[in-house]
């Protein structure tokens, strides 16, 4: 039985190539997001937030309602889901090496006043690419790790948000 056991695991093991492991180095976020808050009312957020990722073949935004991901501990009851269809960017690791990076963010929006929105945009879950393994099918596919979530992307999705609220009229406000 031991030997079976040890058998298997050095097939698993020997079953990737090339994954490199090692933690984001970037500042990382927490459970809460990234926020911002716009001068602007929530109708009109909520019109940057479609038209900022409309026609973008990186990105699939959808109604947040429709997902759940019960082993994260997300049940969303408003907003948006932001699915990065490729990577958003490449992120350095610990290890020396840099990856290309998936996140999955949940945007929603606090109306604090007739033109005062908050967007806040949360990382659900992220992961990478860092090596390969065998696939399903044979041959070689990518190896995905899930990893902590960086910032700096979240502060992307809203400087894209900004950026068309700007084109539209509104504007970010420094509180």
């Amino acid at each position: 039985m031991v030997t079976t056991s040890a058998a298997l695991l050095g097939l698993l093991l020997g079953c990737t190539r090339g994954v490199v492991g090692g933690k984001p180095t970037l500042p990382l976020s927490d459970t809460n997001g990234t926020s911002q808050v716009f001068e602007a009312s929530e109708s009109e957020v909520t019109t940057a937030i479609s038209n900022a990722f409309q026609n973008v073949d990186r990105y699939g935004l959808s109604d947040a309602v429709e997902y759940s991901r019960p082993d994260k501990g997300w049940h969303p009851t408003n907003g948006f889901v932001l699915i990065a269809g490729r990577a958003t960017t490449s992120i350095p690791l610990d290890t020396g090496i840099s990856v290309p990076y998936y996140p999955f963010f949940h945007i929603f929006q606090t109306q604090l006043s007739a033109m005062r929105t908050k967007v806040t945009v949360r990382t659900v879950w992220a992961t990478v690419v860092d090596g390969q393994e065998i696939g399903v099918h044979g041959g070689w596919a990518n190896h995905n790790r899930d990893v902590p979530p960086v910032r700096s992307e979240e502060t992307n999705v809203l400087s894209k948000i900004a950026a068309q609220l700007k084109s539209k009229g509104g504007t970010p406000s420094d509180k």
